[in-house]
């Protein structure tokens, strides 16, 4: 998939969750770049190799990731989506619901597509 369309992204996005939610790990391994930097709404950073860990361990488990208020910029070898998520992720045994705001970063490498960067803020309850 060397041209991006939105609704190419919206299908990677999709992709992503699921695989994200069904811990699977061929499909993050293939979805993630080498150069992930993954950085939480708690503010801790982890690699590829670190987050893939935490979710192949089940010390991070996602079980709900809805989003919302996605917008798309597109460019010929990057990508951002960015929005409102919502998730119900288990963190060291503990249910939690989490509102952020995010910002995904794709590029191409090669012929595929792959996030090297996502960054999330918990979302404001103010006006």
């Amino acid at each position: 998939m060397s041209s991006l369309q939105p609704a190419n992204l919206k299908a990677l996005e999709d992709e992503r969750c699921r695989a994200m939610i069904r811990a699977d790990m061929a499909v993050l391994d293939r979805l993630f770049s080498d150069k992930l930097v993954w950085t939480h709404s708690s503010g801790h950073v982890d690699s590829k190799q670190e987050l893939l860990a935490r979710i192949e361990g089940g010390t991070s488990q996602y079980l709900c990731i809805c989003r919302e208020d996605e917008k798309y910029v597109i460019s010929a070898d990057a990508a951002v989506a960015s929005g409102i998520v919502n998730q119900q992720v288990r963190l060291g045994g503990i249910e939690h619901s989490l509102q952020s705001r995010y910002t995904n970063v794709w590029i191409r490498e090669g012929a595929v597509w792959r996030v090297v960067a996502w960054q999330s803020t918990k979302a404001s309850t103010d006006a």
